[in-house]
């Protein structure tokens, strides 16, 4: 099976029908559904014949802040399912985004928002100006998804919805990792990668329902676990929710609104997002009635999650890890319910874990993951090999693992599924660092943050300029 034949396969329910992301954009709500994922697909091979863009070839998608996801979510399938190789940069920074467009030798630049929306956000017009000025100095055009990629129009019926006459372009996907040691790294993806990763998913019993296959909620397409979500919602032709990260905190009310529309049966993301659900939920009754749908939350990224048995009662709680280097390779939803607190879970099906061990007693060890999902490598570097080495430490608990910490301290996990650097924090506090004896960084084990303990020797404590 490949990304064209996913997109185009026949199943019982009638496609134009079949709703499978929903957002809000600054207008109106929007449901896109198969019919339109289709078109998109069509368009976009056709744009990649016009541009002459052959299979293999790159093409960056970045997201301006305060602008809808879905334009990202459905071209980066279109463009995947031709054969082009999707860039999804993250961040807009700079010298970041410069470096990710030159390692990846991408031809084209590909914003979210047409240039005719005004750009009211502060973030989103700083960004607009450091894309424009980043592709002025690669010499690479910048295109509009919604104007060129034009995926909302009618299908005239021109286009062809025969499959591509590849069938194994390599990589297809390239994700930007957080940094956490450091600069960020970029993660090939293969389409058989991607699908086989859903597959073992089905295989596992995790796309019922009951579990992770109903309606559902997205993280942003740029993290390995929102591409996987949108992959998934189009596998199982069930909808999901597409959530601009700014409206956590400056637009609740359009998520009331997305919430009332989809009520979600499953969220399986980062404890921040989790957090936040959390907090709105105990602020809003809205919000409560339409969590109220759901079956099962599965935290990954963390330990064990921030929801609590009283946040919604009959909610399934499980945890998860995954990396996006490998995605999500085990969960608690696979195989009996764990009594172990913080439990790894079990592997999914074709996955494989091992521990080397530096203990004598055999109890705890460095954490290495072999996947039939996995990515193939870094970007401008040799595949990897058969075990990826995730740089955790586990616990052997009998037959179960849990999580402790990293073997480096390169990054601190905040316990709400955001990773700090301890490169950048030591640049952040530079200043500081130098005019105290000694500062230290930690990671608190029962509470989300950052501890900073700093001993301030001869200087007084209490001086304002200290604080």
């Amino acid at each position: 099976l490949s990304l064209w034949e996913m997109l185009f396969s026949d199943d019982e329910s009638p496609p134009d029908h079949q709703t499978v992301l929903v957002v809000s954009t600054e207008s109106k709500p929007l449901d896109v559904t198969m019919a339109d994922m289709r078109i998109s697909a069509k368009r976009a091979r056709e744009w990649c014949r016009q541009a002459g863009i052959p299979a293999g070839e790159s093409v960056a998608l970045v997201r301006i802040p305060g602008t809808s996801e879905i334009p990202l979510a459905v071209a980066s399938l279109a463009l995947m399912a031709s054969g082009v190789r999707v860039v999804l940069p993250g961040a807009i920074g700079p010298a970041g985004l410069q470096e990710v467009l030159r390692t990846t030798a991408s031809r084209f630049v590909m914003r979210s928002g047409a240039d005719s929306h005004p750009l009211k956000h502060r973030a989103a017009r700083t960004a607009h100006v450091i894309l424009r000025r980043v592709c002025g100095e690669l010499h690479l055009p910048m295109y509009s998804l919604e104007r060129d990629l034009d995926w909302v129009g009618p299908d005239d019926g021109a286009m062809s919805d025969a499959p591509p006459d590849h069938r194994s372009p390599g990589d297809v996907l390239v994700f930007s990792t957080s940094g956490t040691a450091g600069k960020p790294k970029l993660v090939r993806y293969t389409a058989h990668a991607l699908l086989t990763g859903a597959e073992s998913w089905r295989a596992a019993g995790l796309m019922s329902e009951e579990l992770a296959g109903g309606r559902s909620i997205s993280s942003t397409i740029s993290h390995s676990m929102g591409m996987r979500n949108v992959l998934h919602a189009v596998w199982n032709r069930c909808p999901t929710i597409l959530v601009q990260p700014e409206w956590l905190e400056e637009r609740p009310t359009r998520l009331v609104q997305l919430l009332e529309r989809c009520p979600p049966q499953h969220i399986t993301c980062g404890p921040a997002l989790l957090h936040h659900m959390k907090l709105l939920a105990g602020s809003s009754k809205r919000i409560r009635k339409a969590l109220g749908s759901l079956r099962c939350v599965v935290s990954s990224g963390a330990a064990t999650g921030p929801f609590d048995g009283g946040t919604w009662k009959g909610v399934r709680l499980a945890n998860a890890f995954g990396m996006t280097e490998v995605q999500q390779v085990t969960n608690t939803l696979v195989g009996p319910p764990s009594p172990i607190p913080g439990s790894l879970g079990s592997p999914l099906p074709g996955v494989s874990v091992g521990v080397r061990f530096s203990d004598n007693e055999n109890r705890s060890g460095r954490f290495f993951v072999r996947s039939p999902f996995a990515a193939s490598g870094y970007m401008g570097q040799p595949d990897f090999g058969s075990w990826f080495d995730t740089g955790d430490i586990v616990r052997n608990e009998g037959r179960e693992l849990r999580w402790v910490a990293r073997a480096g301290e390169d990054f601190f996990n905040t316990g709400l599924g955001i990773k700090v650097s301890d490169q950048e924090l030591r640049q952040t506090y530079s200043a500081l660092e130098n005019s105290v004896e000694t500062l230290v960084f930690c990671g608190p084990t029962r509470r989300a943050g950052i501890v900073a303990l700093v001993f301030v020797g001869d200087e007084d404590p209490t001086d304002s300029v200290l604080h």
